[in-house]
């Protein structure tokens, strides 16, 4: 299936907007230059990944999409027990235990009929399958691979590494998807810089240079098929 219009979404795991300038992140700071830069917008609260990645799949703040935390205690046969988002079993047990992942629909869901979404994540499995716990489209993870019809067959699946190489694969892999127009939204969710070492390490200006690696093999790919017009509709947050 082919599709007509493409939603791009890029998500650069734990970055702060204060981190992008010319010389540390040239990349980042082409796009911003050519899109509508958002200054006062802000995440949902509480500022952690799967609680935002739930609050862009599907609009909504916490209180709506009954994602509230990493971690979420429920009622297991009157009991509460504690469950890690981020690991992938969540997904299920939570549907078991409360009937649904999220309060409402997500991107996915709404956009299925007009050719759906394709998500690649390099973060944690969590923010990856948040923002398609029902399986309509198609979500990519190192920790396995979904797509309508349950578990993706290996020759299919994402294998990468959880490092600024597995980025790299991972985003020639989404630019080709976006070639082929597969999906009416498409998301990439890079894993870097948020999986480093020590945060030491990134508040060296020197180090940031690496965060735009992944989006240098992205950007000439833009240009194609963005006009002017087209560029004020590129929303930098």
């Amino acid at each position: 299936m082919s599709v007509d219009k493409l939603a791009v979404i890029v998500i650069t795991d734990g970055l702060r907007r204060d981190s992008i300038e010319a010389q540390s992140t040239p990349a980042l700071d082409v796009l911003r230059g050519e899109s509508v830069w958002l200054r006062r917008h802000r995440s949902a609260a509480p500022s952690v990944t799967r609680v935002c990645s739930a609050t862009i799949a599907t609009g909504c703040y916490p209180l709506r999409h009954e994602l509230a935390g990493n971690k979420l205690c429920l009622l297991d046969h009157g009991k509460l027990r504690l469950l890690d988002v981020g690991v992938p079993s969540f997904f299920s047990l939570c549907r078991e235990l409360r009937g649904h992942v999220l309060g409402v629909p997500t991107l996915a869901q709404r956009t299925e009929a007009a050719g759906g979404l394709r998500m690649y994540g390099n973060a944690s499995p969590g923010a990856a399958y948040v923002q398609d716990p029902t399986h309509r489209g198609h979500v990519f993870h190192r920790a396995g691979s979904f797509g309508p019809r349950g578990e993706l067959p290996q020759t299919e699946a994402l294998n990468v590494s959880s490092d600024l190489a597995g980025d790299r694969a991972m985003t020639e892999r989404f630019i080709d998807d976006l070639e082929n127009q597969l999906a009416a939204v498409n998301l990439l969710w890079l894993g870097i810089p948020t999986r480093r070492s020590t945060i030491a390490h990134w508040v060296r200006p020197s180090t940031w240079k690496h965060c735009g690696e992944p989006m240098r093999m992205s950007l000439p790919f833009m240009p194609v098929s963005m006009n002017s017009a087209e560029k004020e509709r590129t929303f930098f947050l």
